[in-house]
């Protein structure tokens, strides 16, 4: 997991344009902060994930000397295939969309892969904050194993246990991240909102944010959509 969000800063260059966490001093019962932290641990070891799901995303690259900006569909099956149509680059529209098909057994984005786990993390309550709406209890991570990616910071939803947002680092040797993660209930399942980052390369600042929307799981999705004839 470490590896390949490394890899994806180093191939999209994050940002980190979300509105920073505001924690607010209050008296949290320490029993109600340890239980949320129990139904999110134990959310992110059986967290539910469509068999089929087909959403879209808009995203923003820019870099020291351009900005692009890019609208996509995607259709993923239970399997791991995946198809993304670039539908507009730049507001153009793309007639027909640029189609590129896939196989990745894990989805980057899915929130267990973000999990902050007992093993890995030392964790600690830092008080209230309202994130995107929502009443969210703050934690503090500190990694205590060697990684190039790590959790520094994360909200939770106290009646769920849900993320809420994730902020964390990533390095590799090209490159110095920062990034943060919001996530959502959609119907059953908790998903990406809103992936941002930035990233330093060669004294060069590049930033990517990702917002997704109009989720839906459909009982299937046929292998000739999957699939197309002619795609790459």
């Amino acid at each position: 997991m470490a590896e390949r969000l490394a890899a994806l800063l180093l191939a999209i260059a994050l940002t980190a344009l979300a509105s920073p966490l505001r924690c607010a001093a209050a008296s949290t019962p320490a029993g109600a902060v340890a239980k949320t932290l129990v139904k999110y641990r134990a959310l992110m070891a059986a967290l539910p994930k469509p068999p089929y799901m087909v959403f879209e995303y808009n995203e923003v690259r820019t870099g020291p000397t351009r900005m692009i900006t890019a609208q996509h569909r995607v259709y993923r099956s239970k399997d791991g295939d995946q198809r993304n149509d670039t539908i507009a680059i730049d507001d153009s529209r793309l007639r027909p969309p640029r189609t590129q098909t896939y196989h990745h057994a894990t989805w980057p984005y899915d929130a267990d892969q973000f999990a902050v786990s007992e093993a890995d993390y030392d964790v600690t309550f830092t008080g209230l904050a309202v994130v995107n709406g929502r009443k969210a209890y703050m934690y503090d991570a500190k990694r205590t194993t060697s990684a190039q990616f790590a959790i520094v910071q994360f909200a939770l939803d106290p009646a769920s246990g849900a993320p809420l947002r994730e902020r964390y680092v990533a390095s590799s040797s090209g490159c110095d991240g920062t990034g943060e993660i919001d996530f959502a209930q959609v119907g059953a399942y908790v998903l990406p909102s809103t992936v941002s980052a930035q990233c330093t390369i060669a004294g060069g600042e590049f930033k990517h944010v990702i917002r997704f929307s109009n989720y839906s799981f459909p009982a299937a999705i046929p292998q000739d959509v999957l699939h197309p004839s002619g795609s790459s």
